[in-house]
């Protein structure tokens, strides 16, 4: 219903004979409409038109025309447009400090959009400082247990999940969501983003059951609030059968993920990012039922829409790729899986960096085939580089690093070096364990056990 008031408000507007500014005023409203549903073309072409209007009847410093280039910004984060949201936040941010201050409610807008635009491009440490500065300055002119204010704690605590430090994220989640509850409900918005964070570090750490009984919360919530068929309900439902797959219940995320699939085709369309991110996750689950032609098809019609809607080097893009190639390594063709891994990993090192989880993630792929193909040499390397990137960016005892260390004592193992492997076991061990990895530690234990 609202899509198809939408829809006509969008239509009507080019018969009006307004002032620019008034016109501008309402594509930017439109615009904003369109973000909330997740229709991004749409709300790119509104946000685009308004600026063009705004440029010319008030200028690019007018506090109108840089709300308008903020929202453009955020339309780039949900499109995962990384890199070009970070260039467009600095170029409002820029122009907010210089003809607002720097304590303009645009120009706090502005700081807090930069941040989260590093933190996607794994610039972590550089957005946490900018958001510790933020929350400074709110805490300060707004007060600690403002909207604003929680939101920066809120992205400070996704910072603190990005470096893999779960336990202290979801501590850091949990005090804030006591506060937004207490100041805006327990359906809010925020409070529900917040309730996403401690479930997405909860799954992190394996406690699935827990992830699973907040998420249906949010879906519930939603679900009331906005409906059964938005997107933010689809999502959350997908979310579920998401958890599903990573507790082995394949039929049950498979069939899940079949019927809001098809939801969202009817909804939002094919060419949505949410139907791609849904399509993505089916592809997931029948990779794993070992389906994988028909996770192949998935894959590469999500990825040929992808290309479409965003940047073919944004993060985005690029996971899917990866997961296609997995398709490919899941059948047993090797070759080819590496052919395309070793790609992406040269678009990750150049567009991002080195450090860039995502790339490390590509790396162990590759190397766990180098692994299983007894190409221990080049694999132990491989592993020892992501150890140790890890380690320095991220700080010690990470999932990661944790998981590298494992392959580096299973290689030891298949070398003969029974002794030193033995070694490195223990002492992986012995970090999980401190590290609460309980989960992680007792699937290698079992390796252990078995080698």
């Amino acid at each position: 219903m609202l899509r198809t008031v939408l829809d006509r408000a969008a239509i009507s507007i080019q018969t009006l004979n307004d002032a620019p500014e008034t016109q501008a005023a309402v594509r930017h409203t439109l615009a904003e409409s369109y973000l909330s549903l997740g229709e991004y073309v749409e709300a790119t072409s509104h946000a685009e038109a308004a600026m063009e209007l705004q440029a010319s009847a008030l200028g690019e410093s007018h506090p109108e025309s840089l709300a308008t280039l903020i929202l453009r910004a955020e339309i780039q984060l949900r499109c995962c447009e990384y890199r070009e949201a970070n260039e467009t936040f600095i170029r409002a941010l820029q122009l907010c400090r210089k003809n607002l201050g720097n304590d303009h409610v645009l120009t706090l807008h502005a700081v807090r959009g930069q941040g989260v635009s590093w933190a996607k491009l794994s610039r972590l440490q550089a957005a946490r400082e900018l958001f510790h500065e933020l929350y400074q300055t709110q805490s300060a002119t707004l007060g600690e247990n403002h909207r604003d204010s929680l939101e920066t704690l809120r992205e400070l605590a996704e910072v603190s999940a990005a470096f893999g430090n779960h336990h202290e994220a979801i501590a850091e989640f949990s005090a804030i969501r006591d506060v937004a509850r207490e100041q805006l409900g327990h359906a809010h918005p925020l409070t529900l983003k917040i309730e996403s964070g401690i479930a997405a570090s909860k799954i992190e750490l394996w406690q699935y059951q827990d992830a699973r009984k907040i998420l249906q919360s949010i879906v519930d919530s939603t679900t009331e609030s906005l409906g059964e068929l938005h997107p933010e309900t689809i999502l959350g439902k997908s979310s579920l059968a998401s958890i599903s797959l990573k507790q082995g219940k394949l039929e049950e995320s498979a069939s899940l993920q079949r019927k809001l699939l098809a939801i969202a085709e009817e909804r939002l369309g094919r060419k949505h990012l949410i139907t791609i991110q849904i399509a993505t996750s089916l592809a997931d689950v029948l990779s794993e039922q070992g389906a994988t032609e028909e996770a192949k098809s998935l894959y590469k019609n999500a990825l040929s829409i992808s290309d479409q809607l965003l940047d073919p080097n944004s993060l985005q893009s690029l996971r899917l790729r990866f997961r296609s190639a997995a398709a490919l390594a899941f059948e047993g063709n090797y070759d080819e899986a590496l052919v395309q891994w070793n790609a992406i990993l040269d678009i990750q090192k150049k567009e991002y960096s080195t450090s860039n989880p995502d790339a490390l993630k590509t790396l162990c792929a590759i190397a766990n085939v180098w692994m299983a193909r007894g190409r221990y040499a080049e694999a132990s390397s491989a592993f020892e580089d992501i150890k140790m990137t890890t380690h320095d960016v991220f700080g010690e005892d990470r999932p990661l690093e944790l998981d590298a260390r494992s392959k580096i004592a299973s290689i030891a193992a298949l070398e003969g070096k029974i002794e030193e492997s033995n070694d490195e076991f223990r002492s992986t061990l012995d970090a999980c364990e401190k590290a609460y990895w309980y989960q992680f530690a007792h699937h290698h234990r079992g390796a252990n056990q078995l080698l």
